[in-house]
């Protein structure tokens, strides 16, 4: 995988932020870089890694399945809307955090978006 230079946008496993996206594609544009989606799978100690089908999300959406549907969708978006612009996606498996601190050494910038994760946020 490489990030060099690029601006990369990380999504979760739910559906992509079509804001987030669409404001990832917008700063690759003004730097004049390339746009990378990325999404990395997380999973429990003692299980087993996530394997995706495909190297790439780059498929068609009646094959796409897990990582692949999220990542293909956002891929879809980005196209549609920013056809000028280079857009492509990866698939990693890991912590996010720390891929993300690593891949952040050689990208432009690194968009992220929050989760909402737990009980009060879901209130507002």
């Amino acid at each position: 995988m490489t990030y060099e230079d690029a601006v990369v946008v990380a999504i979760d496993e739910k559906d992509p932020d079509p804001g987030m996206l669409r404001w990832a594609a917008v700063e690759a544009v003004g730097r004049g870089k390339r746009l990378v989606v990325v999404h990395i799978c997380e999973w429990l100690e003692g299980e087993r890694p996530p394997r995706p089908m495909y190297r790439s999300a780059d498929r068609p959406p009646g094959i796409r399945v897990g990582p692949e549907r999220v990542v293909g969708a956002a891929l879809d978006l980005v196209r549609g809307e920013f056809p000028g612009l280079t857009v492509t996606a990866e698939i990693g498996i890991g912590r996010p955090t720390p891929a993300l601190l690593k891949l952040s050494e050689d990208a432009a910038m690194v968009v992220v978006g929050a989760r909402g994760v737990g009980g009060f946020p879901g209130l507002l």
